[in-house]
């Protein structure tokens, strides 16, 4: 009981996330929209080479596809990366929306604490107001709306509901923004490094620049 009447004092989450989060997606997802299948097709596939037991360079054909790296961060965060071989990326995203995830549990479970607190505090406010002579059912139901602990109790329940929200919308954010980046990444995945840097023959630093030229 005192610890859901210490939790009164928590302050009231900030209402802008959800705007925040969602334009920020919004703009995301204009800039880097699913491509088409005739698209896609013309993205030629990633090829690696994999040395064999005898050997023997065999090349190996990877199914990298941005579409489908982007819809498999959206069923599990970081699978797209992982199939991309981006394995820190990937394990970046499953904390994150994991942390997201047990905090969101959390407040829930707060605000199903706090919302049993409302009933205790309507309950004892009738019990007062029956105690001091107020037999009206009317009369009952406007002392126990307008009594300050009570007040106070559904402040903090809508505080939680307010952080309930937040947290699905950040989830939401960093889910769309795991699965963009993965559909970046797949494209990217056979990008060649453009910036080499290499120890002069003098004692000095050499740094050359690679522009890629695609013949016809």
């Amino acid at each position: 009981m005192m610890e859901l009447d210490d939790a009164i004092s928590t302050g009231r989450a900030a209402p802008s996330a959800w705007q925040a989060a969602s334009a920020v997606t919004f703009a995301l997802l204009c800039v880097f929209p699913p491509i088409s299948a005739s698209a896609q097709a013309a993205i030629p596939p990633v090829t690696t080479a994999v040395v064999d037991s005898v050997g023997e360079t065999n090349p190996v054909t990877l199914d990298v596809s941005g579409q489908g790296a982007f819809l498999r961060s959206l069923v599990v965060p970081g699978w797209g990366h992982a199939h991309l071989g981006e394995h820190s990326r990937g394990a970046f995203y499953v904390m994150v929306d994991g942390g997201i995830a047990l905090l969101f549990l959390k407040t829930r479970s707060r605000l199903e604490s706090a919302r049993t607190l409302v009933e205790r505090r309507e309950g004892s406010a009738r019990r007062r107001l029956e105690a001091e002579g107020v037999t009206d059912p009317t009369e009952l139901d406007v002392g126990v709306a307008t009594d300050v602990a009570v007040l106070d109790a559904q402040g903090l329940v809508e505080s939680r509901e307010s952080q309930r929200e937040d947290w699905v919308a950040l989830g939401i954010f960093f889910l769309l923004i795991g699965g963009v980046d993965a559909y970046v990444s797949a494209h990217l995945h056979d990008f060649p490094v453009p910036l080499g840097v290499a120890a002069g023959a003098a004692g000095g630093v050499e740094i050359s620049f690679s522009v890629p030229i695609f013949s016809r």
